[in-house]
């Protein structure tokens, strides 16, 4: 009885200190990753099954009329990519965002007017210059929630 609880000790302590393997001898091995907690932010999804553009903005009121929105683009989002955009915890409670497939002529718009360049762009103004042009953004309410995630769907 003894031996058989030495040998079930020293077992699971072979198991314990080697890490996990996965697949078949005929298979290439590789070691398990433990799955990551998802990191906080706001993150978005292209679940479209085509590649996808989007810009992002916040607003916020304490900012000058002029300087209203920041705005950042074109991030390229490929079929079932997720991106975090904004890492960290959430400090506002609204976002923009605006996706589109040019390919496709689809867009994820709503109704807030913001600038952006044809290329990829951070702007902090509410005025376009004469290499920008406006695009109407989503405004999503994250109910002051620390993370968050939008999925671009067809």
């Amino acid at each position: 009885m003894k031996v058989c609880r030495v040998v079930l000790s020293l077992g699971l302590a072979a198991l314990a200190a080697c890490p996990a393997i996965a697949g078949t001898d005929d298979q290439k091995k590789e070691q398990v990753v433990a799955k990551q907690p998802t990191q906080d932010g706001f993150r978005v999804c292209n679940l479209t099954g085509q590649p996808v553009e989007v810009a992002k903005a916040t607003y916020s009121a304490r900012r000058t009329a002029n300087e209203a929105f920041v705005a950042e683009g074109w991030y390229q989002f490929e079929p079932g990519q997720c991106r975090v955009l904004w890492a960290g915890k959430l400090q506002y409670r609204y976002y923009l965002l605006h996706a589109q497939n040019k390919q496709a002529g689809r867009e994820w718009k709503g109704d807030i007017p913001v600038c952006v360049g044809r290329e990829p762009f951070a702007l902090k103004s509410g005025v376009c210059r004469s290499d920008q042009y406006q695009r109407l953004f989503l405004q999503i309410d994250t109910n002051d929630s620390e993370n968050w995630a939008y999925d671009l769907r067809p």
